[in-house]
């Protein structure tokens, strides 16, 4: 799996992805949310987040 294929999993399980500064912030997890995705998103932090470095600041991925 790689970054790419994570983030589209995110969106699909109705998570939001920005960026604070240098964090990458995940909202919209729920107990329900599967353990095998926080762990990809885990793995993929630092893709994630140089992703997240070509987003304008506090813009929303849906």
């Amino acid at each position: 799996m790689n970054p790419i294929e994570t983030l589209l999993l995110c969106w699909a399980a109705g998570l939001v992805l920005h960026r604070q500064g240098g964090e990458l912030i995940v909202d919209g997890i729920q107990p329900d949310t599967p353990p095998e995705l926080i762990d990809l998103l885990r793995q993929h932090k630092r893709e994630l987040l140089a992703l997240a470095s070509e987003w304008p600041d506090n813009e929303v991925t849906r």
